[in-house]
């Protein structure tokens, strides 16, 4: 079983169903299914970068916005996906992990882009308005810590509360990022 309560032991499965499960596919076969996906996500996310680029000139939306909002939306669904189908396999600890790991990731792509732009620190050469998303990814991320570090409380009422703050405060700070 792939999603467990600590301290359970592992549910065995039918074992037709295991076996189709580890011996699907060959690993020379999922090696080449992987470089031909990676190959496949570089060249869409090339393509989506220029298109947000032309889409933020022709709208005069902007390109901070376009980037913080339509791209980062538009980039995120494969994860979206992924967290749903954790969710369905009831591995709650799965589908946070992926989604907070995947941030952690994204700061430290910070890192990389330091490194191959040549010219300056990146964070110099951006727009002022990126400061309205790093203040709102911290305020974000202090909302689902204080969330995590509470745990269960006996109160259902109070339960949604977090959650409807991250919503509205992420569509607070797309706003300010598209007036800016």
């Amino acid at each position: 079983m792939i999603s467990r309560v600590k301290g359970e032991a592992p549910v065995q499965g039918n074992e037709e169903e295991s076996d189709y499960h580890t011996h699907a596919i060959s690993l020379k076969r999922a090696k080449i299914g992987f470089l031909i996906a990676a190959v496949i996500i570089l060249l869409a996310g090339s393509v989506l970068t220029i298109t947000g680029d032309q889409i933020a000139v022709i709208t005069g939306l902007g390109s901070s916005f376009v980037g913080s909002f339509l791209i980062a939306a538009s980039t995120s669904l494969p994860e979206a996906v992924s967290v749903l189908v954790a969710l369905q396999l009831k591995n709650h600890n799965l589908a946070l992990g992926s989604i907070l790991g995947s941030n952690l990731f994204n700061i430290i792509l910070l890192f990389v882009t330091d490194l191959a732009y040549q010219p300056a620190p990146i964070l110099q050469a951006v727009s002022d308005v990126h400061m309205i998303t790093a203040v709102a990814v911290t305020i974000l991320s202090a909302i689902v810590l204080l969330s995590i570090f509470r745990g269960r409380k006996d109160h259902i009422s109070f339960y949604p509360l977090p959650s409807a703050v991250l919503i509205v405060f992420y569509f607070v700070s797309s706003y300010l990022i598209f007036i800016a």
